[in-house]
């Protein structure tokens, strides 16, 4: 019988609280069939109190970079000027659930470097339009985990992004927004640049 560690088993709902089928919509799963480790990686495993966020592994195969993840930052990003494409941009409130309320899966979205950025300075953030529209309403970022690695990506200039699911109006804002990222990737690209990254040994 394998038995899930308890730091996930703590982030993951039971299926006999009443709200589980909503739930489970908000992230895109169905109900009947999710698993535990479904559950993880569409909501990040999030929990008041703590700041673990857990990101589906990205990987580098066969010349491409491949990543999935939640766009972070999302209830922020109305709160100040931003720096996207050169030009600075304030949205509020309305504007950026507008442009949330916009996307659908399957639409494509810009990820740009954002060199001045206070908090992270290899943060990549997430505008509505792909490239060459970039530079629309500023959305999020990319999870810093990945942004050092994302700047390697971003050298040439911004990249495009898939939205692979976007969430309704009500749904934690965390859970709002994710990015499926497929590009090309350059000779010898890491997402972990700087082996920042700590595998756990197998017991």
């Amino acid at each position: 019988m394998h038995v899930m560690p308890a730091v996930f088993d703590q982030r993951v709902m039971t299926p006999t609280r009443p709200d589980y089928a909503t739930y489970m919509s908000s992230l895109g799963l169905d109900a009947e069939h999710a698993t535990p480790w479904e559950q993880i990686v569409e909501s990040g495993g999030t929990r008041n109190g703590d700041t673990l966020q857990f990101i589906q592994v990205p990987t580098v195969a066969s010349g491409r970079a491949e990543a999935r993840f939640l766009v972070n930052g999302i209830r922020w990003t109305p709160t100040e000027p931003l720096t996207i494409a050169g030009r600075t941009i304030q949205v509020s409130p309305s504007q950026h659930e507008d442009a949330l309320q916009a996307l659908s899966a399957g639409d494509q979205v810009t990820i740009h470097a954002e060199p001045n950025n206070q908090i992270d300075e290899d943060a990549a953030i997430v505008s509505s339009g792909g490239v060459p529209l970039g530079g629309g309403v500023p959305l999020g970022w990319v999870p810093r985990p990945l942004s050092a690695g994302f700047r390697g990506l971003l050298a040439d200039g911004p990249a495009n992004a898939k939205v692979g699911r976007v969430a309704p109006p009500g749904t934690p804002p965390h859970l709002r927004l994710i990015l499926d990222v497929n590009l090309p990737a350059p000779a010898g690209f890491s997402f972990d640049p700087t082996d920042q990254w700590e595998p756990l040994p197998a017991n």
